[in-house]
């Protein structure tokens, strides 16, 4: 039988995931042990999120992994954001440095599940987010994940600095999935990082080269007046570029998915390869939980649109930057804000790459206010996440308000196929003409 949600501080446990660990978890300090067992619409100390379509939050009091209730998300939509989740917030009052996540988890078809960590500093500030447990198709080419109950678990680093961290139950694509049994405790530093769940790392992989994989790299904080701040990681041009006698082109990124730092293998690759090493790139971080939040989301300050001009004029204290070549590249959920940020009346981008997005003219300022500047836009006709006719109808409105556009196709569906590095430097090169 279950007891009640539990959070305790201070308390030893010892930990032993035996079908998923070669050796078991030494002893640890619990900070989170719940079952799920206790609570009104939802469990206790657990946020619902917004509203997304075709997403059902589910308090589930018939499926369980042991006793009587699990938290459950099912997306119906063949989309992959939104991201859907339910969160809990756990403080931290010491310094820790890892922290280990066990689970219980059941699925039917889940093509992309995950339990984020999101990390906080005392002023409540995000310091970023880790994957622990990442459940579903690793490949774009693997089928959805189908099991009855199966446990996970995961070891992640904490920023230095963290005060508190969320644990995030999160849905990408389409499918169910069911959790239950969650732990979170101090992590014994002898254990490795994320086991079965973990994301798989690029470095030696080439063929896998614009996948995801975990990043140590410390962001750069760009803030504003107010104090609101914009975090990014800064390539900076090769030592053997050149400088122009008009300054550096910069080019920011936006990248798809949760708009994370494990996104910075594919990035410093774009600035190789693609690029040459010729720029200044700056990869911008989204701030959990909202995946670049626009000027039409709520409470998240500062908007990507304001993100961009704090990150802009940071990096210009940093270098000569040619202000007339500065750029942005982004794909898939980094593709709206660009479209907000590019229809802005002020802003210092001369133009935008947007690859395998969505356009929602209904969110957007005044269309002619991007008259003048520059769009590329990569999308495949055979993309049945975002759907191809939104780059052509992107592309005939933008024309129409006065906007240079060009849109080239490719084959192969959702997501980077063919020479990826060769088509981004097509794109950036046609941008800078």
């Amino acid at each position: 039988m279950k007891t009640s949600t539990d959070i305790r501080l201070i308390l030893p446990l010892v930990v032993a995931v035996a079908h998923l660990t070669a050796t078991p978890m030494l002893a640890a300090e619990v900070l989170l042990n719940d079952s799920f067992e206790h609570g009104g619409d939802a469990p206790d100390g657990w946020i619902q999120g917004g509203a997304v379509a075709g997403v059902s939050y589910i308090y589930d009091s018939k499926v369980a992994s042991s006793g009587k209730c699990s938290l459950s998300l099912q997306k119906s939509a063949n989309r992959f954001f939104p991201i859907a989740q339910w969160t809990r917030e756990i403080p931290l009052d010491r310094d820790i440095k890892q922290l280990h996540v066990a689970c219980d988890a059941r699925a039917t078809r889940v093509t992309k599940a995950i339990v984020d960590l999101q990390f906080f500093d005392a002023h409540g500030n995000p310091l970023g987010h880790e994957w622990a447990v990442f459940i579903g198709q690793k490949q774009s080419s693997d089928r959805p994940v189908t099991h009855d109950w199966k446990s996970y678990s995961g070891t992640v680093p904490v920023p230095e600095g963290t005060t508190r961290a969320n644990v995030a139950l999160q849905m990408y694509g389409p499918g169910k999935i069911w959790f239950d049994d969650l732990q979170l405790h101090d992590s014994d530093p002898k254990q490795g990082g994320p086991l079965e769940s973990g994301v798989v790392p690029t470095d030696d992989a080439p063929a896998n080269a614009t996948e995801p994989a975990p990043s140590d790299a410390d962001p750069i904080y760009a803030r504003s007046e107010t104090g609101a701040a914009a975090r990014y990681l800064l390539l900076p041009p090769s030592p053997q570029a050149d400088q122009p006698a008009a300054g550096y082109p910069l080019l920011l990124v936006l990248p798809g998915g949760d708009g994370s730092a494990e996104f910075q293998n594919f990035v410093t690759r774009i600035h190789e390869r693609a690029l040459d090493g010729k720029y200044v790139v700056a990869q911008l971080l989204a701030p959990p939980p909202i995946v670049w939040p626009t000027a039409f989301s709520q409470g998240m300050i500062p908007t990507t649109e304001d993100a961009i001009e704090l990150v802009v004029g940071d990096v210009a204290r940093r270098y000569r930057l040619d202000a007339r070549r500065v750029y942005a590249l982004g794909w898939s959920s980094g593709g709206p804000p660009l479209y907000a940020a590019i229809t802005r009346q002020e802003t210092r981008l001369a133009g935008v790459f947007i690859a395998m997005s969505v356009f929602k003219p209904n969110q957007l300022s005044t269309l002619e206010h991007a008259a003048g500047r520059r769009v590329y836009l990569l999308h495949s006709s055979d993309d049945s996440v975002c759907p191809f006719s939104m780059s052509e109808q992107a592309a005939r409105q933008l024309q129409a308000a006065g906007t240079q556009v060009q849109l080239k196709e490719y084959p192969g569906g959702h997501g980077w196929h063919g020479n990826v590095f060769e088509q981004i430097k097509q794109g950036v090169d046609w941008l800078a003409r």
